[in-house]
């Protein structure tokens, strides 16, 4: 983050998968027979089944392509895109017969029988032989003729022509049956002491099967009794799952299992999010079938677990059912801790809309999924997610609009973090609130969370800047202090011991007379006598070493006017108005010629550049305003980041932007203020981020809709917003937290149109 704009570096959390068995008998899943009153025709004709992951789903078109949509951090879209808020094809994947998604991977049967895998690979659930992550599908060795297949969380499963089955990634819970309990098996292994099966279904941590006679097998994590009622935590081989004898259908989810019977009527074991680990069923015949859950024909089990919230425009609906059939007429219902909710449309983009209620803005600040601005009167309004209290009204839960922050007034300075905020009232005391897990309000009197807490022991401030988690002030005196998370260093004070003292606050050792500070993501730096020092991760050298917390000079860097920390990577304009970058370099972020890869240590000058205004540093790449008013930007050009083509990587100006005013880059977009008040963005859109009302990447400079007499700019990683000429705020891009300032919907099933 920065002093007054969050860094808007995208922040995932990882879900438990959902399971979707796959039948060798019904070689995809049954397209619903929906009508045109409840559904898209063209979603009904044209998709034969839908998978899903905890943070994306794909979906199996009747030409045998795959499209994708979610968040793609692991490579899972099978893409390099981060997030789609619409489905895409993966290129070059053709003659799909089955499809099964893990937790954050994806694999596909084609029409030879082979398999095909793709997104994170950590315990090596693609099975390719390695653990690296692919963006792009791979070939599964040495399984021969596959008819079915299945993903969990880390581990897939495939059903062989002869019945046979094999598994391969995470065995940590015996989930793959070879009596193992390897955490990373990279190759397929043969599923021990099992006939021929008719069918498979990975569940998050455990596996079960099904044989033509009608008997279940279920083998791996039993912790929630999700296979047996035994005290057994796991099974690392299969076992006979006696009440499950004659099921028609067995399906294995997070953490129960369920099976469906021939008239339709599902029942389920095993202990759904939020409940304890004791063998319970749900919907059993001694309590009646739930009503919801009869007359199914095909059955797809799982629970989310987390914030479901951070996904939910991405995803097309926020997943929190424990079991979900289709029915013989067509329709979808749920067996659900939170009931059944009738199914709506995926939101259109947010276009800039104008933020009710706040007048006379002078600063807007965005967090991870909230902002907030500060008003010429002192005064602090916060809008957007509220779960860990960060709009600072006294209740961590969802409001629906922009609210004043109470018991907070003659603010001077407002910093932001992913979750948590910080102001600098007058007279120089700091207050904070939101999130306070990893200390990042420092040491407060007892009190909520969720309202602003004065932080002790700190006062005379002058100056705050935000990373993550963290927040660091300068004083009069300049000296810095910092607070929060210090996992790599980033409040000054030594690794080992961050756990012991969160919250607390540590005086940065080396650090006097400091005229400006600047933190982002996991680290700080500070303005001494014209020299800039660093610390944390990426602060300079990018490794967690014992001396991390140590501030250190970046050498042969001068005097700076302007700096920017970007992903991994810094850049400051020189007292002769030239560019240095230093930091990770493996796009092109510094501005050198390539070959890239190398991380430079010291600052290296950008030779084509000279004359410059400004400097913003990205996720991974870098743009550059010069004196002229023309903007140059360089670095990743995946999404068209750079705005022009084609790009190269290289320092290039853009030829249809002029007058520019100030210039933003992003996580992998960028939005220039031009002379006439008016923006221009360009790069991905997956979340309507450009604020030209589609979802469509724009590789030039594209105006934003309906917006002018805009005087700045905050860029997010989903989200933007502007302050205008006559002091109101503008918010456009996600909204699936009311980030954008506009109501969010209840939460339920929404329609993909595919």
């Amino acid at each position: 983050m920065s002093k007054a704009v969050a860094s808007g570096f995208v922040r995932w959390s990882v879900l438990v998968a959902l399971a979707v068995a796959c039948s060798p008998g019904s070689p995809v899943a049954p397209a619903p027979r929906v009508s045109p009153a409840s559904a898209s025709t063209h979603a009904a004709r044209a998709s034969r089944a839908i998978v899903l992951g905890s943070a994306h789903a794909c979906a199996l078109m009747d030409d045998g392509t795959v499209r994708c949509w979610g968040l793609g951090r692991f490579g899972q879209l099978g893409s390099k895109a981060p997030y789609r808020a619409r489905p895409e094809a993966i290129a070059g994947l053709a003659g799909v017969t089955h499809l099964a998604a893990g937790s954050s991977h994806a694999c596909a049967v084609l029409a030879d029988r082979t398999v095909r895998c793709w997104g994170q690979n950590a315990h090596g659930q693609l099975g390719d032989g390695t653990r690296e992550q692919r963006d792009t599908p791979v070939p599964v060795r040495g399984l021969g003729a596959v008819v079915g297949i299945s993903a969990g969380a880390a581990h897939t499963c495939a059903l062989l022509a002869d019945g046979s089955l094999r598994c391969w990634g995470d065995d940590g819970h015996g989930q793959l049956g070879d009596a193992g309990t390897n955490d990373a098996v990279v190759s397929p292994v043969t599923v021990a002491a099992l006939g021929p099966m008719t069918s498979v279904s990975a569940g998050a941590s455990h596996t079960c099967a099904r044989n033509a006679a009608g008997e279940s097998w279920c083998w791996g994590d039993n912790r929630s009794h999700a296979i047996d009622a035994s005290a057994a935590p796991r099974h690392a081989v299969p076992v006979r799952v006696d009440s499950a004898k004659g099921a028609a259908e067995i399906v294995a989810g997070a953490s129960l299992t369920c099976v469906r019977d021939e008239r339709g009527t599902v029942s389920c074991w095993g202990a759904p999010a939020g409940s304890s680990p004791a063998f319970l069923r749900l919907g059993a015949p001694s309590s009646g079938p739930s009503p919801k859950l009869e007359k199914v024909v095909q059955l797809a089990v799982g629970t989310a677990l987390g914030d479901e919230t951070m996904h939910a425009d991405y995803l097309g609906g926020r997943f929190t059912h424990d079991a979900c059939g289709v029915l013989d007429d067509g329709r979808v219902s749920c067996l659900s801790q939170t009931g059944a909710t009738q199914a709506t449309d995926l939101a259109e983009p947010a276009r800039p809309r104008i933020i009710s209620g706040i007048e006379r803005a002078r600063r807007v600040a965005i967090g991870a999924q909230h902002a907030c601005a500060e008003t010429q009167s002192g005064d602090v309004f916060c809008w957007g997610a509220n779960g860990h209290g960060e709009l600072g009204t006294g209740i961590a839960d969802y409001v629906p609009l922009p609210s004043r922050v109470p018991a907070l007034a003659n603010v001077v300075a407002l910093a932001l973090g992913a979750t948590h905020a910080c102001a600098i009232r007058q007279g120089g005391t700091v207050a904070c609130w939101g999130d306070d897990a990893q200390g990042q309000l420092g040491p407060h009197a007892p009190a909520a969370p969720s309202v602003p807490n004065a932080v002790l022991g700190l006062d005379g401030v002058v100056e705050l800047a935000a990373g993550d988690y963290h927040t660091c002030a300068r004083t009069r005196s300049g000296a810095v202090t910092c607070w929060g998370l210090d996992n790599a260093g980033q409040t000054g004070a030594p690794v080992r011991r961050a756990a012991e003292s969160l919250g607390a606050l540590h005086v940065v050792s080396g650090v006097n007379a400091a005229t400006r500070i600047f933190a982002a993501g996991t680290r700080s730096c500070a303005e001494v006598a014209g020299a800039m020092l660093c610390w944390g991760v990426d602060g300079f050298t990018g490794n967690v070493t014992d001396d991390a917390h140590l501030p250190k000079p970046v050498p042969s860097l001068g005097a700076l006017h302007e700096v920017s920390l970007g992903g991994r990577h810094g850049c400051g304009l020189t007292a002769d108005a030239t560019l240095a970058c230093w930091g990770e370099n493996n796009t092109g972020q510094l501005g050198t010629s390539p070959p890239w890869g190398r991380r430079e240590e010291r600052p290296v000058v950008v030779p084509a550049l000279s004359r410059l205004a400004s400097v913003s540093a990205g996720f991974g790449h870098t743009c550059v305003r010069g004196e002229d008013g023309r903007a140059t930007c360089f670095g990743d050009r995946t999404f068209g980041e750079l705005g022009v083509q084609p790009a190269t990587g290289l320092p290039t100006p853009i030829p249809t932007l002029h007058g520019v005013r100030r210039i933003v880059a992003g996580n992998y977009a960028t939005c220039a203020l031009v002379a006439d008040g008016t923006l221009r963005c360009f790069g991905l859109n997956g979340a309507g981020v450009l604020g030209d009302g589609t979802f469509v990447d724009r590789g030039v400079p594209t105006p934003v809709s309906g917006l002018s007499g805009v005087e700045d700019v905050v860029l997010g990683g989903t989200h933007a917003c502007a302050r205008l000429g006559d002091g109101t705020v503008a918010c456009w891009g996600s909204n699936v937290a009311g980030q954008v300032g506009a109501p969010v919907p209840p939460p339920g099933p929404v329609r993909v149109a595919l």
